[in-house]
């Protein structure tokens, strides 16, 4: 499993060509990505129930 998880982040890693921190990285980035588009469906979603 460990072994599995390094080469996915190695091939993460070539693909944002970001060091070893590239995974965390891509992790946070995609995390705040989904979370706005959370807050813009609930806003939306609110606006609606108005």
């Amino acid at each position: 499993m460990n072994t599995y998880y390094m080469r996915w982040g190695d091939k993460e890693m070539g693909r944002w060509g970001d060091g070893g921190v590239g995974k965390f990285n891509h992790a946070i980035y995609t995390l705040m990505l989904i979370a706005s588009l959370m807050l813009v469906i609930s806003a939306i979603f609110l606006e609606e129930l108005k």
